[in-house]
């Protein structure tokens, strides 16, 4: 939050006598600020209704509206991961890596992207570039099986 909207929040909320008043103007400011809404629909909705076309195998809708949702926040993983399965699921593993890549910028220290990335350059046959991802995940989660297992798979597929 900018520091105009702080000063803003802070005059309002100095305005307010009652320490009832306070806490519902707290309330509600909050609420607007993880709502996150614009002409009525909502990052959550986005995400959600992109989840639900992604699970009737409706890939390029669920693109769309995970893009949708990125334009309320650009700054959460979430939509990013989303649409690059979406985009695994078109077979647009470049895409995807691209998708991944911004999550990673994102959450450096957040497992995920490094294994769907993984799995996308496994699916690409970029095997040491997915061996990277997997030991990263690995490095980042030691007990995570299915990064072992994608590991223990990916070093088979270049020793072939």
């Amino acid at each position: 939050m900018s520091a105009r909207y702080t000063l803003c929040f802070w005059n309002t909320l100095c305005n307010f006598e009652s320490m009832t008043h306070k806490i519902k103007f707290i309330l509600i400011f909050l609420s607007v600020l993880t709502t996150k809404f614009v002409n009525g629909q909502s990052f959550e909705a986005h995400i959600k209704k992109g989840f639900e076309y992604h699970n009737l195998s409706q890939y390029q809708l669920a693109v769309l509206e995970y893009t949708k949702a990125m334009h309320f926040d650009s700054t959460c993983t979430i939509p990013w991961n989303l649409r690059g399965d979406a985009k695994m699921d078109l077979c647009d593993y470049k895409g995807a890596i691209l998708d991944f890549n911004r999550a990673i910028d994102i959450a450096p220290s957040e497992p995920t992207a490094y294994f769907k990335r993984g799995q996308a350059y496994s699916s690409l046959e970029n095997f040491q570039a997915a061996l990277k991802d997997f030991d990263k995940v690995i490095a980042l989660n030691p007990k995570d099986a299915d990064a072992l297992y994608n590991r223990g798979l990916t070093k088979l597929k270049l020793d072939d």
